[in-house]
């Protein structure tokens, strides 16, 4: 009932909302893949030059290419 209410005194705010295409919903899921991806490889390469002072020089180079 309370959402019937608010539906009849806010009529004139009313937008239709359409669900995006496959294509664009395929595209923002991809997007926000690539996004983490982005920020883990930053962390990870924060680790290596954290490790960096702890690991031989050869197995540094391994690990970084």
């Amino acid at each position: 009932m309370r959402i019937v209410d608010y539906l009849v005194r806010y009529q004139d705010k009313v937008r239709l909302f359409s669900l995006p295409d496959a294509s664009i919903s395929s595209l923002c899921l991809l997007l926000s893949d690539r996004e983490m991806y982005i920020s883990d490889r930053y962390k990870y390469q924060g680790q290596l030059t954290d490790h960096k002072r702890f690991m031989s020089k050869s197995d540094f180079e391994d690990k970084s290419v």
